[in-house]
């Protein structure tokens, strides 16, 4: 920065008005969490850089003229083999428009520079080209990336390219200071400053307001990208070849700053430092009913495999982790959990497999717990416990966003926060009806529903007429059908349902905790009076076979017969049987000489079979409409063949047997 031309009286004026800013009840910003640096940073010699009780890093002074200069020591340089992040707060003073000239966070390797500083003061800010040199020199720091936050808009030369839209409060850009694409040389000859990807404050604000600014810096080694964010700035990512920019993977970092005729104070503190305090925190949380991770947070990158529904229970299983490139432990870590839409079921927290008090809990939101040390032989530690997730207003929304925040803290290290973002859905429950074709009612049906007293009951009849089920929405897991009832008076509808007519109901399942979604079941009354059928009936059948000396054979168990009567209910029937044609061989010549007889289930007499239709069996519908007649038959009951000759001839023989259903009075 230069003002050289500004008249004395004006310079004068400019004190005055900032001396009474600072007297105008404006308070100092509090000093953000952060860590000492002894023997981490270190400043250049011959800066003006120094670092304050509680680990404070005054880049500057607020005064004119001033260079700084603050450098990791040898054994913190960044290896960007490995993934790292950073958390700084970066102070620009409170100077407003009356500021100059501001800071510029640096990666380089330029081993010279970390020693003897030979920068000048002003716009340069301790780390680009000299902005008033005429010819190219070596005052920017060779191999070398920066983030400057300027405060102060160098007229027409070093900042003569930024766009003119408005008045400069302040800018953020970066560029790479020793290499030549960094400038661009301008008619009058002096070099400007190409301002890559370059950010302003918004609202009127300046970079110079007395605020604690965060800068977070995150390295992904693998795609060699360098992503940064000032503030709530949107963030930037930047493609960094190591060998290409700094020749070598193990830089030097820190802050640059310089005043000029305008001056501001100029301070930074380190909250997380690579290297020193790095950690991770892998988190899963995975619903108890499932085999997989419902949610996962890797890389303080959240991924969601699934929904989360309202109700259920999940597992939280946290594994903060110290990384392989810190060269220190890390002490005395606590960990503290804010829960968004779980709360903590009491009885399972859990670290490294021991239970801990719930008395760690505050209202089952929020955790404090000491985890220990995690040290070189010791990388990891495992939290653990169970939460059910919570109720949402499904009156506003059927899902609902929330985070949960996992925050450490240690002897180096102040809050270190890791962010798992998260959906919550309110599970409910389905009713599936195929209705295609519609369900049919019998006559029998109808007047066994129409018996009922209570609506429970007609609802179960219905549900196994139609075969409709429930299930829940999230998973397809089946409800049970006792759930499932109807959202009108089932017994009320079937009282005044009529043959031939048509029913149209809705159903709904009931499971605590989940809302129910309705479907409507279509069913048709027959607009017959039903029917008397044998239903089953075996076309052929055989009995046990015949040995010499055998007097009584059975049939061989594989028979079947039955009655379905779907008329009104309480209708009756009888069953009849006749010998219609003689068992002869099959070559014609003999019949069997034997006796056929029904050997009742109940145990009483046989009755003979001749070929005379003869009653041996008979029931209504009371219970049900279907009367399995063979289901009652044993090894002792049911046909037989009785008094056998020994005079039979041996072969196979056949027979008919014609069997008669008629209706009889209730």
């Amino acid at each position: 920065m230069d003002r050289r031309k500004l008249a004395l009286g004006a310079t004068m004026l400019t004190m005055l008005l900032a001396f009474i800013c600072i007297n105008s009840g404006r308070t100092q910003a509090a000093i953000p969490a952060h860590i000492p640096i002894d023997g981490i940073f270190k400043p250049s010699i011959g800066v003006d850089s120094s670092v304050q009780a509680g680990g404070i890093v005054q880049v500057t002074p607020d005064s004119q003229n001033k260079k700084g200069a603050i450098w990791s020591e040898e054994q913190y340089k960044i290896d960007l083999t490995h993934n790292f992040t950073s958390l700084m707060y970066v102070n620009l003073g409170d100077k407003k428009a009356q500021s100059g000239d501001g800071m510029a966070f640096v990666m380089m390797n330029d081993p010279d520079k970390v020693k003897n500083w030979q920068q000048v003061t002003g716009g340069a800010l301790g780390v680009w080209r000299n902005p008033f040199s005429w010819v190219k020199d070596n005052s920017a720091i060779a191999k070398s990336f920066a983030v400057e936050f300027d405060t102060y808009h160098n007229g027409n030369d070093f900042d003569g390219l930024l766009p003119n839209d408005g008045p400069d409060r302040g800018h953020v850009a970066y560029n790479f200071p020793g290499q030549d694409s960094a400038y661009q040389r301008l008619p009058s000859r002096l070099y400007a400053l190409n301002h890559l990807q370059l950010q302003k404050p918004q609202n009127g604000d300046y970079l110079s307001n007395g605020t604690w600014h965060p800068f977070r810096v995150k390295w992904d080694s693998l795609k060699k990208q360098l992503t940064y964010q000032f503030d709530d700035y949107a963030p930037v990512t930047v493609a960094i070849d190591p060998a290409t920019v700094f020749g070598t993977n193990q830089v030097y970092w820190g802050f640059t700053g310089s005043t000029g005729d305008y001056s501001e104070l100029n301070q930074v503190v380190f909250s997380e430092i690579p290297g020193l305090n790095s950690i991770d925190s892998p988190v899963t949380m995975t619903d108890l009913e499932k085999t997989t991770p419902t949610v996962s947070l890797t890389n303080n990158q959240a991924t969601q495999a699934s929904q989360l529904y309202v109700g259920r229970t999940v597992h939280y299983s946290i594994t903060p982790t110290n990384l392989p490139t810190n060269t220190e432990d890390i002490d005395q870590l606590v960990a503290n959990i804010q829960l968004g839409l779980t709360t903590y079921k009491p009885g399972t927290l859990k670290v490294d497999g021991v239970s801990q008090p719930d008395s760690h809990w505050t209202t089952g939101k929020q955790l404090q717990q000491a985890v220990g040390s995690l040290t070189q032989h010791k990388m990891t530690a495992r939290i653990e416990f169970d939460a059910t997730v919570d109720q949402i207003d499904v009156s506003k929304a059927q899902t609902a966003s929330a985070t949960d925040q996992f925050t450490y803290n240690a002897k180096s290290l102040m809050d270190k926060q890791f962010k798992m973002p998260y959906t919550v859905t309110n599970d409910f429950t389905q009713i599936v009806i195929n209705n295609n074709p519609q369900h049919r009612i019998t006559a029998y049906e109808l007047g066994k529903m129409k018996a009922m007293q209570n609506a429970q009951d007609v609802v179960r009849e219905l549900v196994r007429i139609g075969n409709i089920r429930a299930q829940r929405y999230s998973d397809k897991k089946p409800i049970s059908t006792d759930q499932i009832t109807t959202k009108t008076d089932a017994l009320a509808a079937i009282k005044n349902l009529t043959l031939g007519k048509s029913l149209i109901i809705s159903f709904i399942a009931n499971e605590p905790g989940m809302s129910a979604a309705s479907s409507v079941g279509i069913f048709i009354v027959d607009s017959d009076t039903g029917s008397l059928t044998l239903a089953d009936v075996s076309p052929a059948a055989t009995f046990n076979p015949i040995r010499i000396g055998t007097r009584t054979t059975m049939h061989d168990g594989l028979w079947h017969l039955a009655v379905k009567d779907t008329r009104a209910m309480g209708s009756s029937w009888q069953l009849a049987l006749a010998l219609t044609r003689p068992f002869t061989s099959t070559d014609g010549k003999h019949q069997l000489l034997a006796n056929l007889e029904y050997l009742k289930p109940d145990g009483s007499g046989p009755i003979a079979i001749t070929d005379k239709a003869t009653p041996i069996a008979a029931g209504d519908n009371r219970s049900d409409p279907t009367t399995t007649i063979t289901n009652q038959w044993t090894d002792k009951t049911g046909l037989a063949l009785t008094n056998i000759s020994n005079g039979n001839y041996p072969g196979d023989y056949t027979g008919e047997l014609t069997w008669t259903l008629s209706d009889v009075p209730h």
